[in-house]
């Protein structure tokens, strides 16, 4: 649905501006519009508008239960849906989540990851793998040719723990280790 994605861009724009309310709106008219997968991303997405509402206006509590909600939706759904790697996305809310646990301010803006496949570099794959140290599920971005086995450091973006990161390239694509 052409309407579903503008929408769904608009509340990603106003996300990355902080503008939580007018965010919110817009996924929840596309939320409205839709069906199936995009319909509980876009659900996903707007509940993370409100609690980012209520967390900058201070009501840390429900922002905390909403934010869980989020999580739970998301967990849910395949590693890509509409243009949204729901796999960032959800490392996004798990590193919202122990920052208000921490009491931290609200963020000034959020960033949804979608990708835009004519500005997406053709030399780069998403690998999804779980952390070795906190579990959860991430993505390494490598490139598909090079040498058959390559190894590198890198930190993991929702525990920030460094990792050894093995790709082995075969015919069949990259496969990543951690």
């Amino acid at each position: 649905m052409v309407g579903v994605d503008a929408d769904l861009l608009t509340g990603a724009r106003l996300l990355a501006s902080g503008t939580w309310r007018a965010s919110h709106e817009a996924f929840e008219t596309a939320w409205r519009r839709s069906d199936g997968e995009g319909r509980d991303l876009l659900q996903a997405l707007a509940q993370l508008a409100a609690a980012l509402l209520k967390w900058s206006e201070g009501h840390l509590e429900p922002a905390a239960t909403i934010l869980g909600r989020v999580r739970g939706r998301l967990e849910g759904l395949p590693s890509h849906v509409s243009r949204v790697d729901v796999e960032t996305l959800e490392s996004t809310v798990l590193e919202l989540q122990e920052r208000l646990a921490l009491r931290e301010p609200a963020p000034a803006q959020v960033q949804v990851p979608l990708e835009d496949r004519a500005d997406a570099p053709a030399d780069r794959v998403a690998v999804g793998t779980p952390c070795p140290y906190c579990g959860e599920r991430v993505t390494v971005h490598v490139e598909p040719t090079g040498m058959s086995l390559e190894r590198y450091v890198e930190d993991c973006p929702v525990c920030c723990r460094p990792w050894m990161v093995n790709v082995e390239r075969a015919a069949d694509g990259p496969t990543v280790t951690l």
